[in-house]
């Protein structure tokens, strides 16, 4: 944010090139709305700017780019004569945007060589008399990968053809991608300091968010503390289980498991199912709970 003659900048990012030598730094920031919309802009900031701190990276193997290390930015100051441009438009926006296919196509040809590797194994290796390709759990886990592949590459595809026409967002002749995001509960959401928020996911683009295993993990934990419950307060468990649960829409077992739609297809295809439904001593229409 602005404050008299400073930019004061909050953050941190990892594995920026020659972080050991560089004695400037541009940083693409978020800044306050311009018109009711985010927007970045780009700031020159000192090595030696009050607030920045550095990480140098081990000896170990290092990017393709050379040297790397981490810029940590706490309350930094920098001079508000080191905005590049004019406030909310970046100046190396557009540079990013091209370089970002290049590298995502880097990470997809990764995938692909190692999909291969494992797709030449997968029709080598013989266990149980039968190639492993053969067994429904590994013929289908790269069945997945080459699906993912393919949406990945075309994804990048458009990205990138995208990055050479900006006038496509334009005038809408570049169709919006259908993207997806997981938001899995393997990703550890609520130990995240700043995770993304699914209004956050949909203004980056994602049209479909969905959580893997939501509702195995939601009915998991319910049924644990209810039998729970039941082992520590016996009859009393029960009891609250049926206030809580009258007039909500679980109340009746019968409703949520369509009983009702199975007895019309009974009906329709076996013949009698219409009076032994209403003599028996079960439940039927009147008796539905």
């Amino acid at each position: 944010m602005r404050s008299g003659d400073s930019w004061i900048l909050n953050g941190s990012k990892h594995r920026v090139v020659n972080v050991p030598l560089a004695q400037l730094f541009a940083v693409e920031v978020a800044i306050a709305p311009v018109g009711g919309r985010k927007s970045t802009s780009t700031i020159l900031v000192p090595r030696d700017a009050p607030g920045l701190s550095l990480e140098i990276d081990g000896a170990g193997p290092q990017s393709r780019h050379g040297a790397c290390g981490g810029l940590i930015l706490r309350d930094c100051r920098a001079p508000a004569q080191n905005l590049l441009g004019p406030e909310g438009e970046s100046a190396l926006a557009s540079e990013l945007e091209r370089c970002l296919p290049q590298d995502l196509a880097l990470n997809l040809g990764i995938g692909r060589a190692a999909y291969e590797a494992a797709l030449d194994y997968a029709q080598l290796r013989v266990q149980g008399g039968r190639r492993i390709i053969e067994h429904q759990a590994i013929g289908g886990k790269l069945a997945e990968v080459a699906i993912r592949l393919e949406v990945a590459r075309t994804a990048i595809w458009q990205a990138a053809w995208a990055s050479d026409h900006p006038e496509a967002f334009a005038n809408r002749s570049l169709p919006d991608l259908p993207l997806a995001f997981n938001y899995a509960s393997s990703f550890r959401w609520s130990n995240d300091a700043n995770p993304f928020l699914f209004r956050e996911l949909g203004e980056l683009g994602y049209k479909f968010i969905f959580i893997t295993l939501y509702a195995a993990h939601a009915g998991m934990y319910a049924a644990w503390n209810a039998m729970e419950d039941l082992v520590k307060n016996q009859e009393q468990a029960q009891w609250t289980l049926e206030t809580m649960k009258a007039g909500h829409p679980t109340e009746s077992h019968h409703v949520m498991a369509r009983v009702s739609h199975f007895q019309e297809l009974e009906k329709l295809y076996i013949p009698g199912t219409e009076d032994r439904i209403k003599g028996s001593h079960g439940f039927d229409d009147h008796r539905a709970h």
